[in-house]
């Protein structure tokens, strides 16, 4: 059976988290996608979601710049608090952006940084069993200087 999920900022982007969750229970959506959970308050989500048995399938990273390595230190401590908010909202799934292109490292360079990033980061991530998506943006329209821009590369 297939099932959908809404990213809430996305359709609801004009009302609060919580509202844009009251409104995609109101449409029967029971899988949802949550972007910027660091600015809400779980304990108020989760008990919204508990409330119209909601289920969180994607819960956004903090992103950072995985194509500069001066931000792995970064990315790992957001990675930290995304998993224990993960957790809290019984998600399975992260999603994080890889950055922007830098004009002084090659895409090779910045390729292996990207990497090196998500090394650094797979222990936290197996052991919690929680799965990291890495999302393409597109450039030609609204993300014109985002690394990683293909399914195919990523």
């Amino acid at each position: 059976m297939m099932r959908f999920s809404v990213v809430i900022p996305m359709i609801f982007h004009h009302l609060p988290l919580a509202e844009g969750l009251k409104r995609a229970n109101a449409a029967n959506m029971k899988h949802v996608e949550i972007m910027k959970w660091y600015d809400e308050n779980l304990n108020e989500l989760k008990q919204i979601l508990d409330q119209f048995k909601m289920q969180v399938v994607m819960l956004s990273a903090k992103s950072f710049q995985l194509v500069d390595t001066g931000q792995h230190e970064r990315f790992i401590d957001g990675l930290h608090e995304a998993i224990a908010a993960a957790k809290y909202l019984n998600c399975r799934n992260l999603i994080t952006l890889v950055g922007n292109e830098l004009p002084h490292l090659s895409r090779e360079r910045q390729r292996q940084n990207i990497v090196e990033a998500l090394k650094k980061g797979a222990n936290l991530l197996e052991t919690a069993e929680i799965t990291l998506h890495i999302e393409p943006l597109n450039i030609r329209v609204d993300h014109p200087k985002y690394f990683l821009y293909s399914s195919d590369e990523g």
